[in-house]
């Protein structure tokens, strides 16, 4: 492995400097790579400011999420939003960004050596490990967009376009145009950290991984908050509804479909300019496409029964 490669993409790794385990976790897996990489310290959930959590707006996180963020979602927010802040002041054209529970593959230190050969023109940001909200049911069209390419150094790895919402921000390339776009979107904090990355009907981000996926999470105990997200006793539960917010929120669920066919439109877009430049594109878009034929009948159902639920509930 061309090391120089490798050390031309600088990195960061998140961690509490409290949590010694998971420090010596991913130190062994960097260790002798020749990856160029600093510990980032972390916001501590269990010692929140004040300050910090006036950053947080509960009212516009329930609109956003239909849930409370606790003290640990919102420390994880803020890391990775001092991150993004952190690079613009350093002027750093891309940042790899690590949490300390990653588990990262051999094929990851391949591709990160080679990452000139493959990163895309106009890529915002590369998910080595991501996951998506999944409805039983739901067609693959909506998961994941086309295969493009396969890598030249991994060629049984293909680039793929993240054209629907999609989670996890354990590990992943930024670009230093989609830093800045996130750092200036963040505030109030009213998301959590990977569905600021991850919500692509929001941002409208280029965002792209490799399949099959080269970085995954090792699922150690989380150290930034110790109160569970759904415990009783937490401040950061969400009250009961009032009326006006009831109200908004069926008037989201309506304005949602007109994004949801914007968004689609989008992708059709997409999907036709992937088709004319990668070869590899055309023939998995068929293969979506009959899916689509076959599975979105059934989706566009169990949508419609979702927002029925969720009408009945508010």
């Amino acid at each position: 492995m061309d090391k120089s490669l490798t050390s031309a993409i600088p990195a960061v790794v998140l961690n509490l400097a409290r949590a010694h385990d998971r420090r010596a976790h991913i130190e062994r897996q960097l260790k002798g790579r020749g990856l160029r990489y600093q510990f980032f310290e972390a916001v501590d959930g269990l010692q929140l400011s004040s300050a910090d959590e006036a950053l947080h707006d509960q009212r516009r996180t329930l609109l956003f999420r239909r849930a409370s963020m606790h003290k640990g979602h919102i420390a994880c927010a803020l890391s990775h939003i001092r991150i993004y802040e952190w690079m613009i002041q350093e002027n750093l054209p891309r940042l790899l960004i690590m949490e300390d529970d990653v588990v990262l593959s051999d094929e990851f230190f391949v591709a990160i050596a080679n990452a000139n050969e493959w990163l895309p023109d106009g890529w915002d940001v590369i998910n080595f490990s991501t996951a998506w909200s999944s409805v039983k049911g739901h067609p693959n069209l909506f998961r994941l967009g086309p295969k493009l390419c396969p890598l030249a150094s991994l060629p049984n790895h293909a680039l793929t376009y993240l054209m629907h919402p999609h989670a996890m921000a354990v590990c992943y390339l930024i670009h230093l145009k989609a830093a800045k776009f996130f750092a200036s979107k963040s505030y109030p904090i009213r998301m959590t950290a990977d569905r600021m990355t991850g919500w692509t009907e929001w941002h409208a981000r280029h965002c792209y991984t490799i399949l099959p996926f080269i970085a995954n999470i090792a699922h150690l105990r989380s150290q930034i908050d110790a109160v569970p997200m759904h415990c009783p006793d937490s401040p950061y539960n969400a009250p009961p509804y009032p009326w006006t917010l009831r109200l908004h929120l069926k008037w989201r669920e309506v304005i949602k479909v007109f994004r949801i066919a914007k968004h689609m439109l989008r992708t059709a877009w997409m999907y036709a300019c992937f088709s004319v430049r990668y070869p590899m594109a055309r023939q998995d878009i068929r293969m979506r496409v009959r899916v689509f034929v076959i599975g979105s009948p059934r989706y566009l159902w169990l949508r419609v029964c979702n927002w029925i639920r969720l009408f009945r509930q508010l």
